[in-house]
This record gives structure tokens, C-alpha cells and sequence, in this order.
């Protein structure tokens, strides 16, 4: 397994969630709704926004090639069931 860390690009750890879900990063940032799919980019998308406090939820959208507020929603909805507010 590979370590994350904030040092690391942006694709490289979209790219490192995906190989966890047995994944390649064109899926995570593709069009593909699958459930598999859609929880392996939620989960990208929250270590993304935990590594790189400073990218807005709009720039994270946009490397997902998703609208800011379904990453705002995917955030928000990963924040609920950890059970803390997303900022």
C-alpha cells in the first residue's frame, strides 16, 4: 500500500485512491455513476480536501469534472457520517 501524503500531486492521490478500490484515476474523474465508482471519488474527494486544506470545494470539483456543489454534497455527506461538520 502506498502512503499518502500532502506533498504528493493532486493526480497522484486520486490515483492512489483508486488503486485501492481496484480502480484507475480515468474512473474517478470519468463520467461512470456505478456505486463502487461514486464512493472510491467521494473518498478521493475528502482526502483530497483533508491533504489540501488550501483547494476550494470548487477545485476539487473541477478535477473531478464535477459541479462544486455535488463535491460540496459528497464532502458534506462523508462529514455526516464521521459525524463532523465539513467547512
Amino acid at each position: 500500500e502506498r502512503y499518502i501524503s500532502a506533498n504528493i500531486a493532486v493526480k497522484e492521490i486520486i490515483s492512489i485512491v483508486a488503486e485501492k478500490h481496484g480502480m484507475k484515476y480515468g474512473d474517478l474523474v470519468g463520467p461512470r455513476r456505478l456505486h463502487r465508482v461514486v464512493a472510491a471519488r467521494w473518498e478521493a474527494m475528502r482526502t483530497l480536501h483533508e491533504l489540501k486544506p488550501w483547494m476550494s470545494v470548487a477545485k476539487i470539483a473541477r478535477v473531478f469534472n464535477r459541479d462544486n456543489t455535488t463535491a460540496l454534497y459528497a464532502l458534506g455527506r462523508l462529514a455526516r457520517t464521521k459525524g463532523k461538520k465539513c467547512q
